[in-house]
């Protein structure tokens, strides 16, 4: 994933909050697959909701609108970008940051 200009000047790479999304995602569908068939949730509601709570905090959803409003992503990046962004809007829990995801995916246009 391509970098983009911190408030420094310096250079942040957003494939690591990226990834942290696309997995936050997978868990919520885990979980969400595991109630609805019956089971017993392996993955703890309050520990996702942390876990979605740090990406908020951590500034992940700050860095890639940064990344998107600088124009330093190409297309072929902003496909994944976008889907991750779409499905954590769908999984998520946090209405702060699922409004922000649904903004973003907009960006990725």
């Amino acid at each position: 994933m391509t970098k983009e200009k911190g408030p420094e000047g310096g250079q942040v790479d957003i494939s690591s909050d990226l990834a942290t999304i696309q997995k936050l995602v997978q868990l919520w569908s885990e979980r969400s697959d595991q109630v609805t068939s019956g089971g017993t949730p392996e993955h703890d509601e309050e520990t996702l909701r942390g876990d979605e709570r740090a990406i908020i905090e951590d500034g992940a959803l700050d860095r890639i609108e940064a990344a998107l409003d600088s124009g330093q992503l190409n297309e072929e990046q902003k496909d994944p970008l976008k889907e991750a962004l779409l499905e954590y809007s769908k999984a998520g829990d946090i209405e702060a940051g699922t409004n922000k995801a649904i903004e973003l995916a907009a960006k990725c246009e």
